[in-house]
């Protein structure tokens, strides 16, 4: 779990700093704690069952129905992003249910102290760059299905520049000027809660337009294809709208409880706003980790294979496949949408796969 409020912690406490709400105690007890340390081990345990056993499908299909195989490598990185987000998680996790908290009154400060601050940072900073790259997933999505360039060039800004540039700038409203004397009552933190907030605003505002209109194309590209929008058209359109709803249902599940913690840490604190806080500081704990796990399903499929191999073997040799490929193939079997639909007929990576399977379980 991530917030702004985890940012104060970590500094020196005699400081004057005013912890009305308890919050403090709250994220350093073992059993919080100890909810966050198996919900980011569930999630680190899924999301690579998920990844290594998709090993062998390198291509994997982003969009149901559509395989966008440029759009592959956005995944990936947002994989990353998540996996090192959550082991940030699991090791802070460890370390406070050992004892090795900073909330102790200490004369000075201790490498406690300053642990708490780089493992903050790591968490804060990879964070930032998830949100990051979801946005950066629905716009090179967006632009794939358009044939349009993509901004890979921008990848390092968006992603790198950016999360780094917030991490900094919050932790420096923070911190500053040391951790002696750091978060005391006067501390202004609209810094540091715009560091969290505007990236998941972005992806929040963003995302659905970017989905909403990759969606639409996708529906003209099948119907410009076939001539028609019969039923085979309509079950691959509905299920790119599926996914992408469900991609914005992820990631709005896993950060609420953030948003309406901080909303409550702007009000008058009395003791229902207090049962409330804590309550959202669970939800946090159990829904921030488990974010890897859930985009690698959402994003990748669950390896159904391992469960029902035999029953899909079956189903593969009773029903016909429709397998798209980039050149050649019978025109009863392979539909083909490439660069020749749009002006540039130059651009390689901008050609498009359609491909229809009757088991609309595989998909994802």
């Amino acid at each position: 779990m991530t917030s702004p409020e985890f940012t104060a912690i970590c500094c020196l406490k005699g400081t004057g700093r005013s912890d009305s709400s308890g919050e403090d105690e709250v994220v350093t007890s073992s059993i919080f704690n100890g909810i966050c340390l198996a919900s980011s081990s569930v999630s680190l345990v899924g999301t690579m069952f998920v990844l290594l056993s998709r090993r062998h499908n390198r291509q994997t299909m982003l969009v149901p129905g559509l395989k966008l195989y440029p759009v592959n490598e956005t995944i990936q990185w947002l994989a990353l992003a998540d996996i090192l987000m959550v082991i940030g998680f699991f090791t802070r996790s460890i370390i406070w249910i050992s004892g090795y908290t900073p909330y102790p009154l200490f004369s000075a400060v201790t490498l406690r102290h300053k642990l708490c601050v780089g493992i903050t940072v790591w968490i804060e900073f990879h964070c930032i760059s998830s949100y990051m790259w979801n946005f950066t997933y629905a716009l090179d999505i967006l632009l794939a299905t358009h044939s349009k360039p993509r901004l890979k060039a921008l990848w390092p800004f968006f992603n790198l520049v950016i999360p780094a540039v917030l991490t900094a700038s919050g932790s420096f409203s923070i911190y500053y000027p040391s951790l002696s004397t750091c978060g005391g009552p006067n501390v202004n933190e609209v810094a540091n809660y715009l560091a969290y907030f505007l990236p998941m605003l972005l992806v929040i505002v963003c995302n659905p337009f970017f989905f909403y209109y990759t969606a639409k194309k996708v529906k003209s590209l099948v119907t410009q294809q076939h001539g028609r929008y019969s039923v085979r058209e309509q079950v691959i359109v509905q299920s790119a709208k599926v996914k992408f709803t469900m991609i914005i249902f992820v990631f709005i599940a896993c950060w609420f409880p953030n948003v309406v913690n901080a909303i409550l840490d702007a009000v008058p604190i009395n003791e229902s706003v207090q049962n409330a806080m804590w309550a959202m500081w669970v939800l946090k704990a159990i829904m921030n980790p488990l974010q890897a796990l859930l985009n690698s399903v959402v994003f990748r499929g669950w390896p159904r294979h391992y469960c029902n191999c035999l029953s899909q073997q079956q189903h593969h040799h009773q029903q016909p496949q429709y397998q798209a490929t980039k050149y050649g193939g019978s025109s009863s079997s392979n539909i083909h949408i490439n660069s020749a639909l749009t002006p540039n007929k130059s651009a390689a990576n901008h050609w498009i796969n359609v491909t229809y399977e009757p088991h609309m379980s595989t998909y994802l």
